[in-house]
């Protein structure tokens, strides 16, 4: 019986010792739990953070388009600040022609049409600087495909109340 009592001890150590061990891999099983848990916590928290500004972005340039959208709409926006930009994309390097105008106004009379630049006081010259067109008021239908990309290109052509005079020399 002496004999099985200190067995007995024996193997109380060794459960001891499994239940130390044991308890020491629960305890690094709950801190790798938890830590996931937070990163989780922390992921989840960053991904809806990251996911409201998205929305907010998103709301403000639906507003922003929308604004801009009835503006065009409403009637022409004076846009006179980008006449150099519009001149310089309007010039015909080629056969040396460029034009010139006062005003400038970026309108949308409906929705499914065109986008309009109307220009007043516009000329036409040609590469001896001799004055080819003058006209009091002309709309370039512009390609909206263009516009998005920060190109000006005209469509079509439409003169108001057209005056046409001809000059002719003696060389006709």
């Amino acid at each position: 019986m002496d004999k099985d009592k200190p067995k007995k001890k024996a193997s109380n150590k060794n459960e001891g010792e499994e239940e130390g061990t044991s308890s020491k891999k629960v305890d690094e099983s709950k801190e790798e739990k938890n830590k996931r848990s937070s990163f989780s916590k922390y992921g989840r928290h960053g991904f809806l953070v990251a996911a409201e500004i998205l929305a907010v972005i998103l709301l403000i340039v639906s507003i922003v388009l929308g604004l801009s959208v009835w503006r065009l709409k409403s009637g022409p926006v004076d846009i006179s600040f980008a006449n150099d930009y519009i001149e310089a994309a309007l010039k015909d390097e080629e056969r040396g022609l460029y034009g010139t105008m006062n005003k400038s106004a970026l309108y949308w009379p409906d929705l499914n049409g065109p986008l309009l630049l109307g220009l007043k006081d516009g000329q036409i010259f040609n590469g001896n600087d001799e004055e080819v067109l003058s006209v009091d008021e002309i709309a370039l239908s512009l390609s909206k495909r263009h516009l998005f990309i920060g190109q000006i290109r005209p469509v079509a052509l439409i003169i108001r109340q057209p005056s046409l005079t001809i000059v002719r020399s003696e060389d006709n």
